[in-house]
């Protein structure tokens, strides 16, 4: 199945087909919430999830978005890499060594503040969501690592950065996050 018949199928209509309606409707001059505002008052039997989907990938076929950039204009990134070793290897070395990719010492509990940011949310061996500085920058953003293991001896670091300003910072950010998983997997 291809992916444009799963969109037809799920929601009655393609991709392209959706485009030229909302372009028909005026959406070029719309903004985002009245893009949702719209698709809820003439198309509500299409899910929330896929409303959602055709909203943002009409946003950035219409250069009204760009990659990564979420409602609000704000952007965020995403990286993985799985791992040769233990959810609980992992998690160990994140938490022993955090100035290996946090770039600061930290203590891993909730509300626990360090040099760079603050601990949000802490899941002993599982995720942590946290506010962190970012080198040369200002503004904080919302940093969120999550293990998932994929065997027993496998495991998947997931990096999710959120409230980037720009596109560039998003593009750096995922370049050094990148490094950063080099980082950890060569000390695992």
């Amino acid at each position: 199945m291809s992916p444009t018949t799963s969109v037809a199928e799920k929601t009655g209509h393609t991709r392209d087909e959706w485009f030229a309606i909302l372009d028909k409707a005026g959406a070029l001059e719309w903004d985002y919430a009245q893009t949702v505002a719209y698709f809820e008052k003439k198309h509500r039997t299409v899910s929330a999830w896929w409303r959602q989907k055709l909203i943002v990938e009409y946003e950035i076929a219409r250069n009204k978005r760009a990659h990564g950039q979420v409602a609000g204009g704000k952007f965020q990134v995403g990286v993985s890499r799985t791992v040769a070793a233990s959810k609980a290897k992992v998690w160990k070395l994140l938490t022993s060594e955090p100035e290996l990719w946090l770039g600061a010492p930290a203590e891993f509990k909730n509300g626990a503040k360090f040099e760079r940011g603050e601990m949000r949310v802490v899941k002993p061996g599982e995720k942590v969501r946290l506010s962190w500085l970012p080198a040369k920058s200002s503004d904080p953003v919302t940093l969120q690592v999550t293990l998932t293991p994929t065997s027993r001896v496998k495991t998947a670091i997931q990096v999710h950065v959120e409230k980037l300003p720009d596109a560039v910072t998003r593009e750096t950010q995922h370049k050094h996050w990148l490094k950063v998983l080099d980082r950890i997997e060569a000390a695992l």
